[in-house]
């Protein structure tokens, strides 16, 4: 189960985060229409909402982690258990096939690696490991091979990708799909979008930011399951969470704030046992002081 999953339907479990939550007006110049809408849809004369907005979101979504992450200073670390997952899922072999060449394509697209394909050609590659991920957390069909990347939206995908903000570009560490030990595992292993220096950011591809409010929450449970890992956990070595961040590339915005600015300092220590406990995970007590 992710972890928007549990937020919605674990009873109270998102009211730990929503009663302490204090957000700030958000900052930029964001505008009610997105600068970059979706390309028009048409079949038999009308334009319509295209039945695969999703999956090209899911397929947006992986193409800026890989463009963030190829940036950074230091190689970027990936988490290649969510592709052995999708692997696991697909029933047919000839779609097991694309996503291995995919999942090997996109890695030598992080290493900057000679073999890495050019931009353009990496799109169908952001789709299939989209699909996959679809499949994956959505298992209503299995057929990788049948639905080719929309050609038709390839400067669509390119002009989300130019709305990067360039302060997200050219830091130190990236960590794609960081997730968080037994606390992630106590929800059925949620992770992140990626993790680039100390800031968690997610990446919201929808056009509209009505749900603001919830994916901060989200992100603040990433947050948390974070602390719960490395108090208990003597392995933990991901750098510390100290802000968060939703990037709307419809938008063109990157939407940031400090978790000192969403809760409290005061507040942190008693949501995070509050989060622990609901979770049934233990807490190593800290040393009284003397």
């Amino acid at each position: 189960m992710s972890l928007s999953s549990y937020l919605s339907y674990v009873t109270g479990f998102r009211d730990i985060f929503a009663r302490r939550l204090a957000i700030p007006p958000i900052r930029g110049t964001y505008s009610k229409l997105p600068l970059i809408p979706p390309t028009p849809y048409s079949e038999l004369g009308h334009v319509l909402v295209d039945p695969n907005d999703s999956l090209f979101s899911i397929c947006v979504d992986y193409g800026v982690r890989a463009l963030i992450s190829r940036s950074a200073k230091h190689p970027p670390e990936t988490a290649s258990d969510g592709i052995l997952s999708f692997m696991q899922s697909i029933r047919r072999i000839d779609d097991r096939v694309l996503v291995h060449r995919a999942a090997a394509d996109y890695y030598d697209f992080l290493q900057k690696l000679p073999s890495s394909r050019p931009l353009l050609e990496m799109f169908e590659v952001f789709w299939r490991l989209g699909f996959a991920d679809a499949n994956f957390r959505y298992p209503k069909n299995n057929g990788l091979s049948d639905l080719p990347f929309p050609s038709n939206r390839s400067d669509e995908l390119l002009r989300l990708f130019y709305a990067i903000p360039k302060r997200l570009f050219q830091r130190n560490t990236c960590l794609l799909n960081p997730s968080f030990g037994l606390a992630s595992q106590a929800i059925g292993g949620a992770d992140g979008d990626l993790l680039v220096d100390n800031c968690l950011v997610e990446v919201k591809c929808s056009r509209s930011l009505r749900n603001t409010r919830n994916g901060i929450i989200q992100l603040l449970g990433y947050w948390a399951l974070q602390q719960i890992d490395a108090r208990i956990n003597p392995w933990f070595r991901q750098p510390e969470i100290r802000s968060v961040a939703i990037f709307a590339p419809r938008f063109g915005e990157l939407f940031e704030w400090t978790i000192d600015e969403l809760i409290p300092p005061r507040e942190q220590p008693l949501l995070i046992r509050e989060v622990a406990s609901r979770l049934e995970v233990r807490l190593p007590r800290r040393p009284s002081s003397s």
